[in-house]
């Protein structure tokens, strides 16, 4: 009799020969899956909660999972197509899953450490929804020298928020491999608390290698009903400005998506909640842009026999924009605001999601911060240590009208952004690769020239600038989320490296995680364990931020400090970006320049390049190449009737104020009409750059 079936584990046993006739694997079903756990049961063996995957045998005889060899035995990735080097996760030898039952796949990459205590995949899930799970048969033949394993069953996963489960009802129904069309009338949400994985685990009496913990196996449970009502999402796709002047709106547009579709009556309702100076709270409605329509997603990579050769649309990454704005306010006034989306069952969110009450944060999960809670529920570390993370917040986007910087910091900008990079540049503080490193260790500085990074530079001659206390931040609206520590200083004339690598500000407490624990007991403290000593070191030169840059798109901004009211430095919005590009400023420097796209990166040189000629036509609202009474109506219907904003706000600036207002509609119409003077330099009709100065972006038609 096995150990496994001494436990009274009713979801697997071990023993190959306990099943002795061919095995029909057509009946096997990845039924569960979670992408970004936090809380839901069952934890590993170390006490962590991490990613899970659930098969569920819906037939009637024994399965072996692990067979004597690893050709013999099944695998599962996160790929469409088998890894060639390292292979595929394979389940271990002698594990098989009883008829109507299941079994749970820790998806955490640990298969060093932990994988010999229990089943621990070689890879974790993404939760953007940019990858399958796949479950593969044994090998069944060899082609190019590759080995060749047909699929059993492959599930696209959605986008999954935290602690959200992906899951079929009634258990193991619907198609094996599911076609990425049906994947959502077979799979259920599972919101946070209503996942059925279970914790049903038993420990086996025999310890794991190089550690006293012992065996274990955690089967699966059955799930309970069709899931239900999961929140809506909204982000804020595009702003105007951060930085306005007296007087100016800000205008916003949002992205809105929902599993059960991102338009009406669905969504409910779309809004900016809105406070000036601490005052009463006022609620703007935004506007559904009908005439973008439903937007839909792709799935970058799904080669494979699902669902397609080509790059294919995913049916579950739908969404829709909305346009708002905060109305100008005086100069000097503190606007404090977040969005919201309310679908018609009453589910919400905002953004910030979780919002820090008044004097409180912001507060991080791992290292809190002004106020904050600790989360007695909450376990960290290995063992795991109770109460040691606290509830997370942020605090409401905030401006503040006609805010100024100190003039000494008028030479320093953001002058180069690289946000994925390999080979570029050498970060060397970072630790060597290890094994549990993405790295492979055949490359020992792989790990220190992948580091995102940006540059400053100062274009004073003779002064250097004081950088202490000022603020970095990866959201145009945040301004507290890395500050430059004492001492900070850019020289003149000077390209600073600032790497954005999640390294700065983020040791553990020694009273949680003491030197050289990790040492002393390989599980102890290895969730909590950050590269210690902070490696930022002005005396150096040397600076580290606690944020990465998202290479999907990202802000990057640099803020004055608290006293001088988070004034706008300098900073840029930027979109994707390709491996070892940049965001490079041209003329180098120049704050009045632009942001050009640079194949090869420059970092610690100038920049190289020059602004390409925005061609507009004065007065094309609506971008249409021609200017007519439909421009007035569109910029109208911008301002005053939550229409659509204009592509090109410079071109929607008639009378070349730098602003879009009232204004421009009457000048148009009184130039059509009343014989009045005709738009400013490019003029109407033949499309030019724009020769004035101002804060409107440069902006060119590809189509006239």
């Amino acid at each position: 009799m096995s150990w496994l079936r001494r436990t009274g584990l009713v979801g697997m046993i071990v023993g190959a020969g306990a099943v002795g006739r061919a095995q029909d694997y057509s009946v096997l079903r990845i039924n569960e899956v979670i992408a970004e756990n936090h809380t839901q049961t069952p934890t590993d063996v170390g006490g962590a909660k991490t990613d899970m995957v659930e098969l569920y045998n819906s037939g009637t005889e024994i399965l072996v999972l692990g067979s004597s060899t690893l050709d013999t035995s099944l695998a599962l990735t996160d790929s469409t197509e088998l890894p060639p080097n390292p292979g595929p996760w394979t389940f271990p030898s002698g594990v098989t899953i009883l008829p109507g039952k299941f079994v749970i796949i820790f998806c955490d990459g640990d298969t060093a450490t932990q994988g010999d205590c229990e089943l621990h995949s070689g890879f974790n899930i993404a939760n953007d929804g940019s990858e399958p799970i796949t479950l593969w048969g044994p090998v069944v033949g060899v082609v190019d020298g590759k080995s060749v394993r047909q699929i059993i069953d492959q599930v696209w996963l959605p986008p999954l928020s935290a602690d959200v489960s992906f899951g079929r009802y009634p258990d193991g129904t619907g198609p094996a491999p599911v076609p990425i069309e049906d994947v959502l009338s077979v799979f259920n949400f599972y919101p946070s608390g209503t996942s059925s994985f279970g914790n049903i685990c038993s420990e086996i009496d025999k310890p794991c290698a190089a550690s006293t913990k012992k065996k274990r196996f955690c089967a699966g449970a059955p799930n309970p009903s069709r899931g239900g009502n999961l929140a809506p999402h909204i982000s804020i796709e595009t702003h105007s400005t951060n930085n306005p002047d007296a007087g100016e709106p800000v205008v916003f547009r949002v992205k809105v998506s929902d599993e059960k579709g991102p338009t009406g009556p669905n969504i409910a309702r779309v809004e900016i909640v809105y406070q000036v100076d601490g005052g009463t709270s006022t609620s703007v409605d935004m506007v559904y842009d009908s005439t973008a329509g439903v937007q839909q997603g792709v799935i970058p990579d799904c080669d494979g026999s699902l669902p397609g050769t080509e790059p294919c649309p995913n049916p579950f990454d739908l969404w829709t924009f909305w346009d708002g704005e905060i109305p100008g306010q005086s100069a000097g006034a503190i606007v404090e605001f977040f969005v919201r989306v309310v679908d018609a069952q009453g589910a919400s969110e905002s953004s910030p999601q979780v919002l820090c009450a008044a004097g409180v944060g912001p507060c991080d999960a791992d290292f809190g911060g002004p106020g904050c809670a600790q989360d007695p529920e909450s376990e960290s570390c290995n063992p795991p240590i109770e109460g040691a993370k606290y509830f997370a917040c942020r605090k409401p986007f905030r401006y503040k009208v006609a805010a100024t910087p100190r003039p000494e910091l008028a030479t320093v900008v953001v002058n180069e952004v690289v946000p994925q990079q390999d080979g570029v540049l050498k970060d060397v503080t970072e630790k060597a690769c290890d094994t549990d490193d993405a790295c492979p260790p055949s490359k020992p500085d792989c790990c220190k020239l992948r580091e995102d990074f940006i540059e400053l530079y100062n274009s004073s001659p003779t002064q250097t600038v004081d950088l202490s206390g000022l603020w970095l931040s990866d959201g145009a609206f945040h301004p507290q989320i890395w500050q430059f520590p004492a001492g900070s200083k850019i020289l003149p004339l000077e390209h600073l490296i600032v790497w954005c690598d999640n390294d700065g500000g983020k040791c553990p407490d020694e009273t949680v995680c003491p030197p050289n624990a990790e040492e002393n007991d390989p599980y102890y403290c290895k969730p909590c364990f950050w590269e210690c000593p902070d490696p930022t070191d002005p005396a150096i030169q040397e600076y580290h931020t606690n944020f990465a840059l998202d290479t999907g798109g990202d802000q990057i901004y640099l803020f004055d400090d608290e006293a001088h009211d988070f004034a706008v430095v300098h900073g840029v919005d930027f979109g994707r970006r390709a491996l070892n590009s940049s965001l490079a400023l041209v003329p180098d420097g120049d704050r009045n320049g632009c942001f050009i796209d640079a194949e090869m990166p420059t970092p610690r040189d100038p920049n190289q390049g020059t602004c390409p000629s925005a061609a507009f036509r004065r007065g094309d609202s609506n971008f249409d190449c021609r200017v007519d009474i439909s421009d007035a109506t569109y910029t109208l219907n911008f301002l005053f009737a939550g229409g659509g904003s204009p592509a090109c706000l410079d071109g929607a600036d008639a009378n070349d104020t730098g602003r879009v207002d009232i204004s421009d509609a009457i000048y148009t119409l009184g130039y059509l009409f009343l014989s009045s003077a005709g738009p400013p330099a490019p003029g109407p009709d033949v499309p030019g750059p724009d020769p004035t100065a101002d804060d409107l972006p440069d902006c060119a038609s590809t189509s006239c």
